[in-house]
């Protein structure tokens, strides 16, 4: 899949210890739509237009425009601080109608 077939849902703008959690900045309109994520793609490198696919563990914390949320621990890498800042998005195919 590549970045035309994907929406912008918004960007990690912090991660939390080491261990995969990481808090994502939604610039959506109804932030709450996206309680219940399971997976998400994010754009590692802006020379690559391909986004890598990440599955959430858990949605953690919640509040206004900002998730927090656990990586599945089988797909955490290892220097887990090179996600902030990057872009997150979600496939066009999960939009609802």
């Amino acid at each position: 899949m590549d970045l035309s077939q994907c929406y912008y849902l918004g960007y990690i703008s912090r991660v939390i210890g080491s261990k995969g959690r990481c808090e994502i900045k939604l610039d959506v309109d109804h932030p709450s739509d996206y309680k219940k994520l399971e997976s998400v793609l994010i754009l590692m490198n802006s020379n690559d237009l391909t986004p890598v696919p990440f599955f959430i563990q858990q949605v953690v914390g919640f509040q206004g425009n900002q998730m927090k949320v656990d990586l599945a621990e089988n797909q955490v890498i290892p220097d887990v601080a090179i996600l902030k800042g990057k872009q997150v998005y979600l496939p066009l195919s999960s939009l609802k109608p």
